[in-house]
C-alpha cells in the first residue's frame, strides 16, 4: 500500500507543479490573464476593470503559482531524500507545508465564491490519501536484535 501512496503524493506534487508552471508560463510569455479574473469576470467586464487591478492581480497570481511551483519542486527533491536516507521529520514536515498550502487553497476559493470547491475537495482528498498511505515508506524499519 505504500508504494501505491507514493505514487499517488508524487503524482500529486508532479500535477500542482506542472498546474502552476503552465499557469506562470502563460502569464509571463503568453500574456494572459489569472484564472481567478476569467472565473469572477466575462470578457466585457475585464476591458472595463482599471489596467492597474488586473497587473496587481496577475502580479499576485504569477508570485502564488510561483510559489506553488517552489514548494511542490522542494517537496519532491526533500520527500526522494528522506525515502534513501528514512528520515520520517522530512516527511512530516513537508507533509505540514503542502497540507497548509491546500487549506489556504480552500480560504483562497471562498473570495471568487467557492467555484473550485469540488476542485479543492478531490485534490485534498488525494493528498491525504496519498500522505496516509506512503508514511510508512519514510520509518526506519526496526531491525530485531536479540540480546
Amino acid at each position: 500500500m505504500h508504494r501505491i501512496g507514493l505514487f499517488i503524493l508524487f503524482t500529486w506534487l508532479i500535477f500542482n507543479f506542472v498546474l502552476a508552471a503552465g499557469i506562470v508560463f502563460g502569464m509571463t510569455f503568453l500574456h494572459i490573464n489569472a484564472p481567478g479574473i476569467k472565473l469572477m469576470f466575462d470578457d466585457a467586464a475585464i476591458q472595463v476593470l482599471s489596467p492597474k487591478v488586473l497587473k496587481t492581480m496577475n502580479a499576485f497570481a504569477v508570485l502564488m503559482n510561483g510559489s506553488i511551483m517552489a514548494l511542490c519542486g522542494l517537496s519532491l527533491f526533500l520527500l526522494r531524500k528522506a525515502l534513501s536516507k528514512k528520515l520520517p521529520w522530512i516527511f512530516s514536515a513537508v507533509a505540514i507545508a503542502v497540507f497548509f498550502v491546500q487549506c489556504i487553497g480552500f480560504v483562497s476559493d471562498s473570495f471568487l465564491g467557492n467555484r473550485d470547491f469540488l476542485g479543492n475537495i478531490f485534490s485534498t482528498v488525494t493528498l491525504v490519501v496519498g500522505l496516509v498511505l506512503s508514511y510508512h515508506s519514510f520509518i526506519p524499519s526496526k531491525r530485531h536484535t536479540h540480546v
